[in-house]
């Protein structure tokens, strides 16, 4: 659910050239423990990224799941059930659509539930 948009794509969630940058800084750390002195270099197309575009990937990952789980706790505290709280912001904070549970879609019988 966070996921799934690509380059130039309007969608609010995590791009997945970002997830991939991740995913890449990551092996290079591991594997920059398992061989220190070896030099790893995260490429994407066949190009070198700066390091400059790796913290920025980075920090910017750090910031959205700080603001994600500030508003995880900010919703919990309405005591909505955890399915309903993680849902509903994941489904405004990506655009990923409609939630689960509570925020869920209903349809026609949305006029039979009674709270």
């Amino acid at each position: 659910m966070y996921n799934g948009s690509v380059w130039g794509s309007t969608a609010g969630g995590i791009k997945n050239i970002r997830i991939l940058l991740i995913f890449k800084i990551i092996r290079n750390a591991v594997l920059n423990i398992v061989h220190p002195r070896a030099v790893y270099s995260v490429r994407d197309g066949g190009m070198g990224v700066k390091k400059e575009t790796k913290m920025e990937v980075l920090i910017y990952f750090v910031m959205y799941m700080i603001i994600f789980f500030s508003a995880v706790v900010i919703v919990a505290l309405d005591g909505k059930d955890i399915v309903t709280t993680f849902t509903s912001v994941v489904a405004n904070l990506c655009n990923v659509g409609p939630g689960l549970e509570r925020v869920g879609p209903a349809g026609i019988f949305r006029i039979f539930l009674f709270e």
